[in-house]
C-alpha cells in the first residue's frame, strides 16, 4: 500500500510542472478604464461586445489568456471617472507584453464593428490602466 502512495506522488510530480520547478507562477490582471464621451455609454458597451471581446475570445480559445470581464460603473454621476474596466486575466505576470506578437495577429484579422457608424474614439476612451494580482479565499463552512 505504501508503495502504490509513493508511485502516486511521483506519478503526479512527473506530470505537473509547477511541481516539480517549485514555482506557482501567478497570474495578474490588467484593468483598463474606459469613460464614454458625448453620453455615449450604451453605444460604447456594444463597442466593447463586438469588437475588444471579440478578439479577446479567440486570445482565450488560444489559450493567450485566461478570461476577461466587464465591469460597469452603476454611479449616476455623469461626472464618474470611468464608466468601464475592462479587466483581463493573463497567465503570468509578463501580462500582455507575453502575447502582444500573437494577439496582433488576432488584431489584424479582426475587421472593427462600428455602432451606428461610430468607433472607439467617437465612444470612449481610455482613461486609466493599473496590473493588479488577484487572490482568491476559499469560503469557510458555517
Amino acid at each position: 500500500m505504501q508503495k502504490l502512495f509513493y508511485i502516486g506522488i511521483l506519478f503526479l510530480w512527473g506530470c505537473s510542472p509547477r511541481l516539480r520547478s517549485g514555482k506557482n507562477e501567478e497570474k495578474i490582471w490588467t484593468f483598463t478604464y474606459i469613460k464614454s464621451v458625448d453620453n455615449q455609454k450604451d453605444k460604447l458597451k456594444k463597442y466593447l461586445e463586438k469588437n475588444w471581446f471579440a478578439m479577446d475570445s479567440v486570445a482565450v480559445k488560444q489559450k493567450l489568456i485566461a478570461q476577461y470581464e466587464l465591469y460597469e460603473n452603476q454611479s449616476i454621476d455623469s461626472l464618474a471617472k470611468w464608466d468601464y474596466i475592462v479587466a483581463v486575466e493573463y497567465f503570468n505576470k509578463k501580462g500582455y507584453e507575453g502575447i502582444a506578437e500573437k494577439f496582433e495577429e488576432i488584431r489584424k484579422k479582426h475587421k472593427t464593428v462600428k455602432i451606428e457608424e461610430l468607433g472607439f474614439k467617437e465612444l470612449g476612451k481610455v482613461v486609466g490602466s493599473e496590473t493588479i494580482t488577484k487572490k482568491t479565499y476559499p469560503r469557510k463552512k458555517s
